[in-house]
């Protein structure tokens, strides 16, 4: 899949050291602002005057389930089926709750988490395991879905909240030329990343 592609570009990039760092994680923003990083992958990022957005691509959260949950079989699946079982979704810490909040209150439902984490591999973990439900973007299971450990299901009213996904660079200055060419090689790969559905 094209997410796992673009970390292990990025991770081969860094091994090279023709590029200081590609920050991923927590503190994306912290860290190409202060230099740490060349350039960051993140979800939301807030805007910042001494940041650059180079790229930027919505997703939608689906409903993750074992592969044998009972609403893989529901058409259409809607917020409300969900409901019924446990949940585990992302604390306030994660810039996925809010979409979630906003989703279950537009559907008058009330959010009742059995798990709150800011981990997105333990709420992976979480529905592999057929423990719960939880709600992420088609980027964040791929590989999963892809090995048949776990669904991605569509969920309109998740549609209807997408964050994006945004490369974010340092306002000032210029890039050296090797982290330049991975700006590009992302800014062309970001597009490209389509919602897998029910696969």
């Amino acid at each position: 899949m094209l997410h796992s592609r673009l970390l292990k570009y990025l991770d081969e990039v860094a091994r090279l050291g023709s590029i200081r760092k590609a920050a991923l994680r927590l503190n994306v923003a912290s860290s190409v602002l202060t230099g740490e990083a060349d350039l960051g992958l993140s979800y939301g990022a807030s805007p910042s005057p001494g940041l650059r957005v180079v790229a930027s691509h919505e997703l939608s959260l689906g409903a993750v389930v074992s592969p044998k949950h009972p609403l893989t079989t529901r058409h259409p699946l809607r917020l409300a089926d969900c409901a019924e079982f446990p949940l585990a979704i992302a604390d306030a810490s994660m810039t996925i709750r809010p979409a979630v909040e906003l989703a279950f209150t537009r559907a008058n439902l009330p959010l009742n988490a059995t798990i709150e984490t800011n981990s997105i591999e333990f709420l992976k973990k979480v529905a592999r395991n057929g423990h719960a439900i939880t709600f992420l973007n088609p980027v964040d299971v791929d590989d999963e879905v892809r090995a048949g450990e776990i669904r991605h299901l569509v969920l309109p009213e998740l549609i209807q909240h997408p964050i994006a996904l945004k490369l974010i660079v340092r306002a000032r200055g210029g890039l050296e030329a090797f982290p330049n060419l991975v700006v590009e090689e992302l800014r062309k790969a970001m597009p490209k990343l389509e919602p897998i559905g029910a696969a």
